[in-house]
């Protein structure tokens, strides 16, 4: 009897390597196929970051909506969905927008003038710590901006003649078109620009000299196990886990004893500087080396609040 197409009547043992290869390759490919069958009929169309293509949210099975920037992030797995559970719709992308804060309006702050009082250069994907420092400043000083985003594998030759460095973020102001660049600098500038808008970010020079000098504790403590150990044993692996909890404990205790923030009521550059990473490595962290949740409210409750 002739055999079906890529199928063979040569028992396993007796195939060549060559042919057992060219066999798992192909069951993997129909397997791949079937998946992709199954995902289109129940509902998955659209690209990888859960939308369809008419540019309406769709929620995933087990997902809850995407939640916003300032809100945080949470670890908890969703349960798997019950067998009868259906797709169903989220807010439209319209009815997101208006549920934001303006940017680009005048607040009372800032007298009659309307309209952004500056430009944020910031990367295309929200993820550059140092862009969510000044964004951060911008949002609590409450001081109208616009926003212009800034690939970072392809920068625009304008870009790089107005930046000396060529990095992210830089600000524009409106009025004198001066531009200013690294998120340190810009924190203070906008002190210096907007004196009577939000909070003053860097005041209170002593307290902010010890808080950052937390945050630096803290951020050298995560370097070699919150990303590659590299080469490190157990041994030295356990060690720095140690020197990164102490770290964390020293910085949940001071927001315990004076928060909610590192200065006591108001933001302050130190947290516009700590806020950016502890956010990433709140989700970071437990899947790497240093295997620490920081969102853990009974055992750090200051960084929790």
């Amino acid at each position: 009897a002739t055999p079906l197409p890529g199928f063979s009547l040569v028992p396993p043992a007796m195939r060549s390597r060559r042919q057992r290869r060219s066999a798992s390759v192909a069951a993997a490919w129909a397997l791949l196929l079937a998946c992709s069958l199954l995902l289109l009929r129940s509902g998955w169309g659209g690209n990888d970051t859960g939308f369809a293509s008419g540019g309406r949210p769709r929620a995933r099975w087990g997902r809850p909506p995407p939640r916003g920037r300032g809100q945080g992030c949470s670890m908890a797995r969703a349960a798997a969905p019950p067998a009868a559970q259906t797709l169903v719709d989220v807010l439209t992308w319209a009815e997101i927008e208006a549920m934001l804060p303006l940017t680009a309006t005048a607040s009372s702050a800032h007298g009659e003038q309307s309209g952004p009082k500056l430009t944020l250069y910031r990367d295309t994907n929200g993820w550059c710590p140092f862009c969510e420092r000044v964004w951060l400043g911008l949002r609590e000083k409450n001081i109208p901006f616009d926003e212009v985003l800034i690939n970072l594998y392809d920068k625009p030759q304008w870009y790089k003649d107005m930046v000396p460095t060529t990095m992210v973020p830089a600000i524009k102001f409106a009025g004198s078109g001066e531009v200013v660049w690294e998120s340190d600098a810009i924190l203070r500038r906008l002190d210096e620009a907007f004196p009577e808008a939000g909070p003053v970010l860097f005041r209170e020079p002593e307290q902010l000299a010890d808080a950052k000098l937390l945050i630096d504790r803290f951020m050298n403590a995560s370097m070699g196990i919150s990303y590659s150990v590299g080469n490190r044993t157990e041994a030295e692996i356990d060690a720095k886990r140690v020197t990164l909890v102490q770290a964390i404990d020293d910085l949940d205790g001071r927001l315990r004893a004076g928060g909610p923030f590192l200065l006591g009521a108001e933001l302050s550059a130190a947290d516009c500087m700590a806020v950016p990473m502890l956010e990433r490595y709140g989700v970071q962290m437990p899947f790497t080396a240093a295997g620490v949740k920081l969102r853990d409210a009974g055992r750090w409750p200051g960084l929790a609040a």
